[in-house]
């Protein structure tokens, strides 16, 4: 019995020796396992307090592990709140990540401890990458008047204007920023399509033609050019769109309904009193004495004789050096025939707009100031 006792108690000894080396082994093991990961950060009471150490890591791999970058951005800034440049880098790091909630709150902290013009620009970024378009217009209001020769924060505040749908404040936004910098082919092509789109394809047109002497072979420009033309009369150097109503024609133009039509030419530059009366006067052969008496005098004059036939010769409101001569053989005869004519000097050529109806002749006064000013000259 003793022996067997023994024997057990033997057994029972190398067992245990056997066990301990096993655990020692392990335990060996685990410590080189954690000696190895402790050479990698970690947040512990033996941490680093310099925050130089976690921001060099984090720019370190920030494009192989943003994730574990932005942890030590936060580390670093919470031990170093004004290091505005690597606040920055962490703002970056969010936008990459769209984030971008949490990169504005990022770039608020230091455009609002910095106020430069950078951090404007950053602020702006963000708020369009965001998609509060209204909320970065404002933004870049409020950045041009404290940095007002930083021109492109107009732009920026008109753009985003745009994109939200205020195309009025956009309008007014575009064409300040272009008055300061005219050479600016995407403004101006930005605003000109904010034109057309509002019915204003003068103004349209001609910002899509400076921005043409920019960009000559663009597509783009180009196509939208030929689609306002499409809807212009073209006389030398002078082009103007058809009002809503009329068509085009070989001459000029004719109201839909067939009742109103007005021809369109151009001479040389003459006396352009004359030159507006001779475009009535072979529809009057039978008022040669009235035009004489009118063109005698050439201050504003109305014309009266006995079958009440009418001439006034004036000059044209708003336009340099322009007569209008309205003319009808009798001026109180219900759908007695009409004539008006309007000549305007440009470059030594007069261009006579002269309007035909057996309408009202203040309907055609009416028309021919409304069209002239749709006209764009092209030199």
């Amino acid at each position: 019995m003793k022996f067997f006792l023994k024997i057990n108690l033997f057994f029972i000894i190398v067992a245990f020796l056997l066990l301990s080396n096993q655990v020692y082994s392990e335990t060996v093991s685990k410590e080189k396992k954690d000696d190895k990961k402790g050479q990698s950060l970690s947040f512990s009471i033996d941490e680093p307090k310099d925050p130089s150490f976690f921001f060099k890591e984090a720019k370190r791999i920030a494009e192989s592990d943003p994730d574990y970058a932005i942890m030590l951005y936060q580390r670093g800034l919470f031990l170093k709140p004004d290091a505005w440049s690597e606040r920055k880098q962490l703002a970056s790091i969010y936008d990459r990540q769209k984030q971008y909630n949490i990169a504005i709150l990022e770039y608020e902290k230091i455009n609002n401890a910095l106020g430069t013009s950078e951090s404007f620009y950053d602020l702006i970024k963000a708020l369009k990458n965001s998609g509060y378009l209204r909320n970065a217009a404002m933004v870049a209001k409020k950045a041009y008047e404290r940095y007002p020769k930083e021109y492109t924060l107009l732009f920026l505040a008109g753009e985003s204007m745009y994109k939200a749908g205020d195309e009025k404040e956009a309008m007014e936004l575009l064409d300040k920023y272009i008055k300061l910098k005219p050479d600016d082919d995407q403004a101006l092509f930005l605003l000109g399509g904010i034109y057309e789109k509002n019915g204003k394809l003068k103004e349209a047109l001609q910002l899509y033609l400076l921005a043409q002497k920019i960009l000559k072979k663009d597509d783009t420009i180009n196509n939208a050019i030929n689609r306002l033309k499409s809807k212009t009369v073209t006389k030398a150097d002078m082009m103007l769109f058809v009002p809503d109503g009329w068509t085009q024609t070989e001459e000029g133009m004719i109201s839909i309904d067939g009742i109103q039509n007005i021809i369109i030419s151009v001479k040389p530059s003459d006396d352009i009193t004359k030159a507006a009366l001779d475009a009535i006067k072979n529809d009057f052969p039978g008022i040669d004495e009235i035009i004489k008496s009118a063109t005698k005098n050439r201050e504003e004059k109305d014309v009266k004789s006995e079958s009440m036939s009418y001439v006034n010769i004036k000059d044209a409101p708003n336009v340099k050096n322009a007569k209008i001569v309205l003319a009808t053989p009798c001026k109180n005869c219900p759908g007695a025939f009409s004539i008006v004519s309007l000549a305007i000097p440009f470059k030594e050529k007069i261009y006579i707009f002269t309007w035909r109806s057996t309408n009202p002749i203040e309907d055609g006064e009416k028309i021919l100031y409304k069209i002239i000013n749709q006209i764009t000259w092209l030199n």
